[in-house]
């Protein structure tokens, strides 16, 4: 009956629906939305970056050593996009240092973007007076905050060993969280090892 093929193909689609679709979902979800700010259109352009490579960052002035996405692939990375005239990211700077000094020898670099327009005359001393351990780049023109979607301050940004975006948006006491989870999975394989020569034939 031609009815037959048609029910073993919707059969089909549908088991390749279960197991398939999962895994190209690329972890949307994977940590409780109440880890995050934002809502609405906020969060779907945040989630719509998970899973995908970390935008590059664009930095008029590095403060500390010049840092690039691409440089860290093996690492977990946290880019904190902040503000020195930022009240609640002024207070999640400590943890910033406590995570560097604690889990950077686990493979966490931590990356503050400061905001291009305001607070720049006070960042030096900033720097100084909480002991920031970490990079710090003064953004060109606001690139990477639109790279990265910013909304709100701080913008958090969580980036597994191959380099690509898990979490945007979250509330800085949530960010230890997510670094511990992808501190926790392997980094990518190295190169695989050439296969030794055939002996040669006499």
């Amino acid at each position: 009956m031609p009815t037959r093929p048609l029910a073993r193909f919707a059969a089909l689609a549908m088991i390749f629906a279960a197991v398939l679709l999962p895994t190209a979902t690329v972890r949307a979800g994977e940590f409780p939305d109440d880890w995050f700010w934002g809502e609405g259109n906020v969060r779907t352009r945040h989630e719509a970056m998970v899973g995908h490579p970390a935008p590059p960052l664009s930095i008029k002035q590095w403060h500390g050593d010049a840092v690039s996405i691409a440089e860290l692939k093996g690492k977990v990375v946290v880019v904190d996009l902040w503000a020195t005239w930022c009240g609640p990211c002024m207070r999640a700077i400590p943890e910033n240092v406590a995570m560097v000094t604690e889990l950077g020898e686990k493979g966490l670099v931590v990356v503050g973007v400061h905001d291009s327009k305001r607070g720049l005359e006070r960042l030096p001393q900033v720097l100084k007076d909480k002991g920031i351990n970490y990079a710090v780049g003064v953004d060109d023109a606001g690139k990477t905050a639109r790279s990265y979607r910013l909304a709100f301050w701080p913008t958090y940004a969580v980036i597994d060993r191959k380099g690509d975006v898990r979490a945007v948006g979250l509330q800085p006491q949530h960010v230890r969280k997510v670094v511990t989870k992808l501190l926790a999975e392997p980094a990518p394989d190295e190169a695989a090892p050439k296969a030794p020569a055939s002996p040669a034939h006499e």
